[in-house]
């Protein structure tokens, strides 16, 4: 605040030194003026009227005893001086005091230019008055010139005014008096043009760039000049570096583009970065704009009373890359067409991330801006930040998924093939084992053997299930070269069921329902088995953790299979906790999406990959969709596998795997 008032204090004080200076110089320029005007005058006068030659003619006839009275040696010197004069100029006196001849003094002076003598008729100051008129004096009414004649030994000077009825010089009064118009306006011109284009912008120049540190510069309201127009330029550039920089800090700290683009903590803190920092009275950021009569704005603004837009077909008529709209009344809706009433104008652009649209942001900037196009590039410019944000975040995730799919793969084969041979080796000395006891070279009691053998048996069997599941887990080194084949679904989910349900020791019903007709998919099976494991056990610790609190119902997992729109679809529904953020809060919308990231778990200890692993094989591999959602009871999740459907002539050859696409 103090340096605000210091800088109008400035400007004042630069302002009235201009107005001085301006004063100044028209003096200046007035006075050079009247004195040349008067030179011209006293040469005009010379030369028209010979203002000395009456005065001469009157001093022929001067009284000779007069004359020779003062022509004395010292003879004006002593108290009968103005005696002598006022006899011998008598005549000249009695010239000088007529009311029509323009003099007004008489002076008598040595060879050395001393004044001996002065005097002026009665009327002097009446003639100055009446013969130095406005019509031939400039400025002022003071003009006055002397002439000289002589009477040896002295000289004598006659003070002249004005003569008046000289054309001449009522000309040059004209001419000069139009020399002195032309230069008072062009000096107030020159001056005009100095303030306001120099003085007066680089004045609220000064007074914006007085901002504290750490805020950003101000925009000057109502700019008028180019210097104005450029520091804005300036201005708004770095605010919207600051920005810029700003939603990168805040983006980087929110991991990937789902959390950006769904985390409504991340946008109430953006809108604030963006408000603040282009200086907008509003902002709103609306997410996902195929669904806006289901979504809640965000909102941030400079007044606590300031209301949202009416969204209604908002989508429709906001392009991507950003324009103005018009709002005919607070509250009403927003259209392209300005209407002839007072409206206010909004800023609206679509964020995209890759192409697709992520939600709708507004602004609307400050109502001192007349022209809100000029602050449209820089809101259009704040558009494309934000997504380039998501799409660099989004490249980035990719890269660091690519990264973490090889190095999964890699220990997948490497503990796959090791347990296989370990598995194998088992299997061996339990074959071995078993093919004693039936040669007679392990004897045990008769009352024994039953149990024994059932025990080896049981081994056997779980050998086997032990080397199934590794080949679960084992299939996800086939992402690098699937082999695609028809898959009834239906079997398949039986047979991971199965699997399965031996693999656990938790108490969770799985129920599969049969379809009228099989289902089949174009898929790799032991990609499809991964992905339908992967997703059972993700319902079976979403069932454990909703037990913890209440353990009833009990846990059921329901499966089951379809054709529908063209789609093989896989559904595996559970009554757990559903999807929830890690506040324990359910998901919806959009912001589904975010527990497809690898740091993202609803379990209680440890973080997960699994989903992430069955995304990138059912949408990178496959082709397919997954949809997940929670149900509607609240009381659990369903997720949806969407697969190309088999046909006959359809052709085997693998789509593009994972180090394909990266």
């Amino acid at each position: 605040m103090q340096s605000a008032s210091a800088g109008r204090y400035r400007f004042r004080f630069l302002t009235l030194s201009l107005a001085a200076a301006v004063l100044l110089i028209e003096i200046l320029v007035l006075a050079l003026l009247e004195g040349n005007f008067k030179l011209r005058k006293k040469e005009i006068t010379y030369d028209l009227k010979k203002p000395i030659m009456e005065i001469l003619e009157r001093t022929k006839q001067i009284d000779p005893q007069a004359l020779r009275e003062i022509r004395a040696p010292g003879a004006l010197a002593g108290e009968a001086t103005t005696v002598r004069v006022q006899r011998a100029f008598r005549e000249v006196m009695a010239l000088i005091s007529e009311e029509d001849f323009p003099a007004v003094e008489l002076e008598i002076a040595n060879a050395t230019g001393e004044i001996l003598y002065r005097d002026s008729p009665a009327n002097a100051e009446v003639k100055r008055r009446h013969l130095n008129t406005w019509e031939n004096s400039l400025f002022t009414r003071d003009f006055e010139f002397i002439t000289r004649g002589t009477v040896p030994p002295y000289e004598f000077r006659v003070h002249f005014v004005s003569y008046p009825g000289i054309p001449e010089v009522r000309q040059l009064v004209l001419s000069y008096r139009s020399y002195a118009v032309i230069f008072t306006l062009s000096n107030l011109l020159v001056s005009f043009l100095l303030y306001s284009g120099a003085i007066r912008p680089l004045a609220r120049i000064a007074q914006a760039l007085e901002f504290p540190p750490g805020e950003l510069p101000p925009i000057v309201p109502r700019p008028r000049h180019t210097v104005e127009h450029a520091y804005n330029t300036l201005a708004r550039a770095t605010r919207l570096t600051s920005v810029n920089f700003g939603l990168s800090d805040l983006a980087e700290s929110r991991g990937g583009p789902e959390g950006i683009v769904q985390s409504r903590e991340f946008w109430t803190v953006a809108v604030g970065i963006i408000l603040r920092g282009m200086g907008y009275r509003c902002v709103v950021w609306l997410p996902q704009p195929s669904e806006l009569e289901n979504c809640l704005p965000i909102l941030a603004s400079e007044s606590e009373s300031q209301t949202a837009p009416a969204w209604t077909d908002l989508q429709m008529i906001v392009s991507g890359e950003g324009e103005v709209l018009y709002q005919s009344r607070a509250g009403g809706r927003l259209s392209r067409r300005r209407e002839w009433e007072p409206c206010g104008a909004w800023f609206a652009g679509t964020v995209q991330c890759r192409g697709q649209a992520q939600g709708i942001l507004l602004a609307e900037p400050e109502s001192s801006h007349l022209s809100p196009e000029i602050d449209l590039p820089y809101f259009r410019a704040t558009i494309g930040q934000i997504s380039l944000i998501l799409t660099r975040t989004l490249e980035r995730m990719e890269a660091l998924d690519r990264d973490r799919y090889e190095v999964s793969i890699d220990l997948s084969a490497s503990m796959g093939h090791d347990l296989t041979n370990i598995l194998a080796t088992g299997k061996l000395e339990l074959e071995t084992l078993r093919a004693a006891f039936r040669r007679g070279i392990i004897e045990v009691p008769e009352e024994k053997k039953e149990p024994v053998l059932a025990a080896l048996e049981g081994l056997r069997k779980t050998t086997v299930l032990l080397q199934e599941v590794v080949n679960v887990y084992r299939a996800f080194s086939f992402t690098r070269e699937p082999r695609f084949e028809k898959v009834e679904l239906n079997a398949l989910a039986s047979e991971v069921i199965d699997l399965y349900r031996h693999s656990t020791s938790r108490k969770v019903e799985f129920d599969l329902s049969d379809g009228i007709e099989p289902v089949r998919a174009q898929a790799d099976c032991r990609l499809l088995k991964l992905v339908l494991f992967n997703l059972l056990a993700n319902a079976t610790h979403a069932i454990v953790e909703r037990q913890v609190v209440d353990p009833e119902p009990p846990g059921k997992v329901e499966i089951s299979c379809a054709e529908q729109e063209g789609w093989a679809i896989l559904r595996v529904s559970d009554n757990g906790t559903g999807f929830q953020n890690r506040l324990g809060e359910r998901l919806e919308g959009v912001e589904l999406q975010q527990i497809f990231q690898f740091d993202f778990t609803t379990k209680r200890r440890q973080g997960g990959l699994g989903l992430a692993w069955v995304k990138s094989i059912v949408t990178e591999i496959h082709g397919g969709m997954l949809i997940p959602s929670n149900r509607l009871d609240g009381t659990g999740a369903v997720m949806e596998v969407r697969l190309p459907l088999s046909s006959e002539g359809e052709s085997t050859d693998p789509s593009p795997t994972l180090s394909m696409l990266s």
